[in-house]
């Protein structure tokens, strides 16, 4: 009856009972009362974990061993209170680098990554609910993008290798017509991603502009964090942050690290970009390719053209131009053209990269779009009487006082539909992709 008016008391007052000591009060003698009772007592430690005060590690940091030794035990429901907590304990130490190097040290990565890598591979815990599965990789996303004791210790037991397995779908039905990735709920799709964009370092700023939905299933606070992790904010944060000079540090004194990624999960992100319809999916798909490109070397980049055809995929993203994600594609193409301008001056000719690209020029042409609004005008006025020809002429009458033309008012709406909304950078950046591309072509 204590532990459920406890319960009770912690809903409504959760820090007055974090203050009190009573977090290590429910877990110390777990092992002592039954399953129901063990219950009660994790899901009143998650209660006490909600909305942490700023000194929250002198009442929880004792608490996260016993917390993270939980995540192996055979009760589905004690588990996955003790990955609740575990999570927002996480959150709250977001900015807070030291703090995050402590709970790795607790084994707060390790443990998760064993979990998540077990119960894909039928293990004991296959049995995982969704939740608790996306809890567990949000939960390596915080600790990998604040702490570079955290990437580092997923990335060298080869955690690119288990989000392989998981988005691929090693241990599934071979008879299967879905794609394993697809049959997976979009946030937890966006939460696998997303660990594997938090396991490179960020981008130097403007190397690559992703647009402003690339964050909608992110879950937590959304804190400015010093290692330039993930924001509500385009991928283009500053590399002067400590954790990324340790993150690229890494990388640089073991280049296989970044070599594996590549080879894992490459492949395996084109394709979900190509079938998933989620837009976030998508953009952080597109996110860690760009990495990718920007950090490996150019015979990195060389070795993984023999797995996966990138510019095949760059053609097809410029193609099917979808106005977020046009100029991100077009910086990668150009980080491409920097680093093998021999090999993909060739390429990108052949797989219709400089052809999408020169439609884009063209779309952005003045003398081109002036063109359609005067066709498009005409269309409109050869039928006597229309109600869109109407609709046009009162419409330009009435809420134009300035007397400016049809045309005029036309041209931004047509501009806007097959560009970003940045649509003014993109004629710079399309003609000197284009020049540098159509020049090497020539020259071969």
């Amino acid at each position: 009856m204590s532990l459920q008016a406890l319960k009770k008391i912690s809903q409504e007052h959760p820090t007055a009972c974090l203050r009190a000591g009573a977090l290590m009060a429910v877990l110390s003698y777990l092992d002592f009362f039954s399953t129901v009772v063990q219950r009660v007592a994790l899901s009143t430690a998650a209660n006490m974990c909600k909305k942490l005060p700023s000194d929250a590690a002198d009442f929880v940091m004792e608490a996260v061993p016993l917390l993270t030794n939980l995540l192996q035990y055979h009760d589905a429901k004690v588990l996955e209170h003790a990955s609740v907590c575990l999570t927002r304990i996480a959150e709250s130490f977001a900015s807070s680098p030291d703090k995050l190097d402590e709970l790795c040290n607790h084994g707060l990565v390790a443990q998760p990554a064993s979990l998540i890598s077990t119960s894909n591979s039928g293990g004991g815990h296959s049995s995982l609910s969704t939740p608790t599965y996306t809890g567990l990789i949000r939960l390596l996303s915080t600790c990998t993008s604040g702490s570079p004791l955290g990437a580092k210790t997923l990335l060298s037991p080869g955690i690119t290798g288990i989000l392989k397995d998981v988005l691929s779908g090693s241990g599934s039905s071979s008879n299967t017509t879905v794609s394993p990735a697809l049959s997976r709920p979009a946030e937890q799709i966006f939460e696998i991603v997303n660990l594997a964009n938090e396991l490179l370092p960020p981008l130097p700023q403007g190397t690559i502009s992703m647009p402003s939905s690339f964050n909608l299933f992110m879950k937590g606070p959304i804190v400015k964090k010093s290692s330039g992790s993930s924001s509500g904010k385009p991928e283009d944060t500053s590399g002067s942050a400590p954790e990324v000079s340790a993150r690229e540090k890494l990388l640089n004194e073991q280049p296989g690290l970044l070599q594996q990624f590549g080879m894992d999960l490459l492949p395996v992100f084109i394709q979900i970009y190509g079938s998933s319809v989620n837009g976030p999916v998508r953009h952080k798909c597109l996110s860690v390719i760009g990495k990718l490109m920007y950090f490996s070397p150019a015979e990195m980049i060389e070795s993984l053209l023999s797995m996966t055809n990138i510019a095949s995929f760059l053609a097809g993203v410029l193609a099917w131009k979808d106005p977020h994600v046009l100029v991100p594609a077009l910086q990668i193409a150009e980080i491409l053209m920097e680093k093998l301008p021999k090999t993909f001056s060739k390429v990108f000719v052949r797989e219709g990269v400089v052809h999408a690209v020169d439609q884009l020029i063209l779309a952005g042409t003045p003398n081109s779009v002036t063109s359609q609004v005067s066709s498009a005008e005409k269309d409109n006025d050869s039928v006597p009487g229309s109600s869109r020809s109407r609709r046009y002429r009162r419409r330009n009458s009435n809420s134009n006082p300035d007397g400016n033309s049809l045309e005029e008012l036309k041209i931004p709406a047509l501009v806007t539909v097959g560009s970003p909304p940045s649509s003014v950078e993109i004629p710079t950046v399309n003609s000197s992709l284009r020049v540098a591309v159509s020049t090497c072509a020539k020259a071969f």
